[in-house]
């Protein structure tokens, strides 16, 4: 979707997602210079897309939508918005176009697509589309070379929380250019956040917090199911985790120090000592008959660290065995 934006994930395929909208753009900031007659129009009408039309809609925004099934578009149209027949003819409609596809690649086939090179000049477009930097930077060049602007974003949350003041997008690009839609963008997200000029720093920020994201959350279900395997309740479990929520988020700050000052002293915890911990939790896992790859990774890890020679480091020196540059 890019939420997002997000990629299209099995998780989300029971998500009501225009049902959500009215209640979501309750908890919408008041936002100021938002003109009654302000026009954008939304490329891509999934699950995000949908709602990214919607929110604006409830704002009193001109929206202009258009996909490529345009029965999809009936409930925005029953809700105000108009219906372009082309591309060509969805961004010719407004001053701002927000695409919002399955990914970049689709995104350029619009951007590129017959007639719709010559529309851009004087108008922005912003690609919430999920996909790479260089990506990013490629579909952003061959906008401002049409002589149009161009950010590039990425949706940090699920439908149903579009239009909140904590909703989080990222952007890059040109910084005049988002302080220009700064105000209509902030109805989508309160807590937007602008990462500089390089259109493929958003791109690198999104794909790098969704993997953090859901690397944790496959954590969680591989834990939930050792515990409810072992007698557990689940909602017990997810209580429990509760608990770790303050030590995770300080293990997270004293692994920045580290990486930041170059510390690796193993004076808590050294990486040798962490190898038959992890190897107790995918015997463990094992003995269930359940899936164990993070446990496995986990080993993985820890084994080149030790072929490395960091063995007698903080588990923090992870971040250089994984590749990361301190």
């Amino acid at each position: 979707m890019g939420p997002c934006g997000l990629p299209r994930l099995a998780l989300l395929a029971g998500v009501a997602v225009l049902a959500s909208v009215a209640t979501a753009g309750d908890d919408a900031q008041k936002h100021r210079g938002i003109s009654p007659d302000q026009a954008v129009t939304i490329v891509g009408l999934g699950h995000m897309g949908s709602v990214l039309a919607k929110t604006f809609i409830d704002h009193g925004l001109k929206v202009t939508v258009w996909n490529r099934t345009a029965s999809k578009a009936e409930p925005l149209i029953a809700a105000g918005a108009v219906l372009a027949r082309s591309p060509r003819d969805a961004i010719l409609a407004s001053p701002l176009t927000i695409i919002s596809l399955t990914n970049k690649a689709i995104a350029r086939s619009i951007l590129d697509g017959p007639g719709v090179t010559d529309t851009l000049k004087g108008r922005t477009i912003i690609d919430l589309s999920s996909g790479s930097a260089d990506e990013a930077r490629k579909n952003g060049a061959l906008t401002t070379a049409a002589g149009g602007s161009y950010l590039d974003g990425g949706i940090m949350e699920y439908p149903r929380s579009i239009g909140r003041k904590d909703a989080v997008i990222v952007y890059s690009g040109p910084s005049a250019t988002f302080r220009t839609h700064a105000s209509t963008l902030a109805i989508l997200a309160g807590n937007q956040r602008y990462l500089g000029e390089d259109a493929g720093a958003a791109a690198t920020a999104y794909l790098a917090l969704w993997h953090y994201y859901f690397v944790a959350l496959a954590g969680y279900f591989e834990g939930a199911a050792l515990a409810q395997t072992s007698g557990v309740p689940i909602d017990e479990f997810r209580s429990l985790t509760g608990t770790m929520a303050p030590k995770f988020s300080d293990a997270v700050a004293d692994a920045n120090r580290r990486i930041n000052t170059r510390d690796y002293a193993g004076d808590q915890a050294p990486v040798d000592e962490y190898l038959d911990f992890f190897e107790q939790i995918r015997r463990a896992e094992a003995e269930k008959g359940m899936g164990h790859r993070g446990a496995e990774a986990l080993i993985g890890y820890v084994e080149s660290a030790q072929k490395a020679g960091d063995g007698a480091k903080d588990i923090a020196i992870l971040f250089r065995t994984v590749g990361g540059r301190d």
